[in-house]
């Protein structure tokens, strides 16, 4: 999503195809060669431990080197709040000045604090509906609209809600949060789009006062499904062959 060499993933995997491909004439070369299948895969597990160990002596040294920084002491909040963004930082602390706010907050530090931030970094255009603390538009973290009433946020994960509330007519509860296909209810209420925030009707004649957010989106429900037919393709493939032997 933000640079061109990210799509170097989609190479290596296809690239893997090929390698695995390369292994396995090396491992019927060795057996044929040699006349004893087990000497193809000793061959062919000394191949794959001698680029492992070359793997781990380039990786190493890099990956000492990756993190200069350490995490920051920073004090977590008790409830979460999404701000604009935390100035950025280095190994000395926050950074101030003319740069304190460029492009490159301080994404992790946020984290830690149990703050979210409205401005991320990213080249792809994101649309930004949330409100940061700050704003005068902020409601809070999770208001009502339409109906007198109070609501609260019992727990917040970054993929599951649960809330209280108590309204005296119908009305909806909006969660300051970007809405995206995918949030559903264990009740089956709807979560719909309100001013680009997710929104749930609620009525003041349920009895359960309760209301628990889970993201499941269907993009995930159909990559489980090619994964596991994958595996399972695999696994298959593999017996056959072993069946196929056998004969």
């Amino acid at each position: 999503m933000r640079v061109a060499q990210r799509f170097k993933i989609i190479f290596l995997l296809i690239i893997a195809l090929f390698a695995g491909l390369g292994l396995q004439k090396i491992q019927i070369y060795f057996s044929s060669k040699f006349n004893w299948n087990r000497r193809g895969y000793m061959g062919v597990s000394i191949l794959i431990l001698f680029i492992l160990l070359d793997l781990l002596s380039v990786s190493v040294p890099i990956w000492y080197n990756a993190f200069p920084i350490p995490p920051l002491k920073v004090e977590r909040q008790q409830n979460f709040v999404q701000i604009d963004r935390l100035p950025s930082f280095d190994k000395n602390g926050f950074i101030s000045g003319n740069h304190a706010h460029s492009s490159w907050g301080a994404m992790f530090p946020a984290v830690l604090s149990n703050l979210g931030t409205i401005q991320g970094y990213e080249s792809a255009n994101i649309p930004v509906n949330a409100k940061p603390k700050n704003s005068p538009d902020y409601k809070g973290e999770v208001f009502i609209e339409g109906t007198p009433g109070e609501v609260k946020i019992i727990k917040w994960t970054p993929n599951r809600l649960l809330i209280s509330y108590h309204v005296s007519q119908e009305g909806l509860i909006i969660i300051n949060q970007n809405f995206y296909k995918g949030w559903r209810t264990r009740s089956g209420e709807t979560v719909r789009s309100f001013k680009g925030l997710m929104a749930i009707k609620v009525t003041p004649d349920k009895q359960n006062k309760w209301l628990e957010l889970y993201y499941f989106p269907l993009s995930f429900l159909l990559g489980l499904i090619v994964t596991m037919g994958t595996i399972g393709f695999g696994i298959l493939s593999l017996l056959n062959q072993k069946l196929r032997g056998k004969t």
